[in-house]
């Protein structure tokens, strides 16, 4: 239980280790800030992670993706990793694990299942409860406004084929005719992952320093 105190200084616990824990409360409209930071090491895949064995997953799991909503409107309350910033494009994400906890860790926006990268089966995840309201990270809440919807599907395909650690995955031409078309039927086009557009930047660069050289 992390809560108040009666000088209303901070209570924030800084994780050195992975944690197991049969609950997690926090408490975070006392006075001052009451959060748990994982605080991820800054090495690439690197990361701190919770896991809560509670015994009702699906309530817990609404609560503390209450506690990771929270500190991002009042930076310091609730649930927050303070090393995001090392990792590009991540964000922390919460699911209720069929291993029977629920797991909270950074990792890349789009990665609705946790697993590390950003695939077909989470766009199927976020497809599935495309336009739903009261959803968690897990259902493809990736901005934790409660809400699904195509501004959501637009981080996950911006970051679809790619992975926390900053790896490439080969996208098949189906799962791209599959994200296509959801697109399509929404009235918008797929962004381009960001590793696509920094490729395509130091393509024409590349190709700019020979035309100048060519001209010398």
């Amino acid at each position: 239980m992390i809560q108040g105190n009666s000088s209303s200084t901070d209570a924030v616990i800084v994780l050195d280790s992975d944690q197991d824990l049969a609950d997690l409360n926090i408490s975070a409209n006392d006075s001052g800030r009451q959060g748990l930071n994982l605080s991820s090491p800054g090495a690439a895949a690197a990361f701190r992670s919770v896991r809560i064995h509670a015994t009702d997953m699906a309530a817990a799991k609404g609560t503390l993706n209450d506690l990771i909503r929270q500190a991002r409107i009042t930076p310091g309350d609730g649930i927050f990793d303070s090393n995001l910033a090392l990792h590009p494009n991540s964000s922390l994400g919460i699911a209720a694990m069929a291993s029977g906890y629920v797991l909270i860790r950074p990792t890349r926006i789009g990665d609705i299942n946790l697993d590390g990268a950003v695939t077909i089966s989470d766009f199927i995840d976020l497809a599935t409860n495309f336009g739903r309201t009261g959803v968690t990270w897990q259902e493809g809440d990736m901005n934790y406004d409660g809400s699904i919807t195509i501004s959501d599907f637009i981080d996950l395909a911006s970051n679809f084929g790619s992975t926390y650690g900053g790896n490439v995955l080969p996208i098949s031409a189906a799962d791209q005719l599959t994200l296509d078309s959801f697109a399509a039927a929404h009235g918008i086009a797929v962004p381009e992952p960001a590793f696509i557009s920094i490729l395509l930047l130091a393509s024409l660069a590349t190709l700019r320093l020979r035309r100048l050289q060519f001209a010398k």
